[in-house]
């Protein structure tokens, strides 16, 4: 149906009067444009190799063994460049990726759980509901609607940012 504009132009038929604005289903980043623009290398370095293995079970220990660093200067490099602790970005990030994974495929919340890395689904239903005020199943149930049911339609974008209280990261 969202072709028919276009196969009429193509068929020499005028232009509508009115632009026709056809929303996107999703945004996909390629390792090619996940640029992180820190003026901080280690910091940078640290989110990558946190990105890099987000389903494992990091922890802050972990990604400081990761980039050399000590525990303290990590949380310190963090704060000062993005603003919060590392618990907090990592979780800010798992949520952000089982936010894809629940618009983009049938997965089960507790298989996303564990793709995302949170040890527990009771722990990554705290944290997302923390974060985006509602459930998994509510938040998959909402962005299905959104698109008019269309569950092939690839992964969607996120509405609003994932942002956790500051403290709440929470640690498991």
């Amino acid at each position: 149906m969202q072709a028919e504009p276009l196969e009429g132009l193509m068929a020499g038929r005028a232009a509508p009067a009115k632009p026709i604005l056809i929303p996107p289903t999703g945004v996909v980043t390629r390792r090619s444009t996940d640029v992180l623009a820190l003026p901080d290398v280690d910091t940078a370095r640290a989110l990558r190799h946190m990105w890099e293995h987000l389903a494992e079970p990091l922890g802050v220990r972990d990604i400081a063994d990761a980039v050399a660093m000590s525990r303290r200067k990590l949380e310190r490099h963090f704060r000062a460049h993005l603003g919060r602790s590392v618990n907090e970005e990592l979780n800010r990030k798992r949520i952000e990726r089982s936010r894809e994974l629940l618009t983009g495929t049938k997965l089960s919340a507790n298989d996303i759980a564990r793709q995302v890395g949170f040890r527990t689904e009771t722990y990554f239903f705290r944290i997302f509901r923390q974060a985006m005020g509602t459930t998994p199943k509510k938040y998959r149930l909402a962005q299905t609607t959104r698109l008019g049911g269309a569950e092939d339609a690839g992964p969607t974008p996120p509405v609003g940012p994932v942002s956790l209280p500051p403290g709440q990261a929470g640690r498991k």
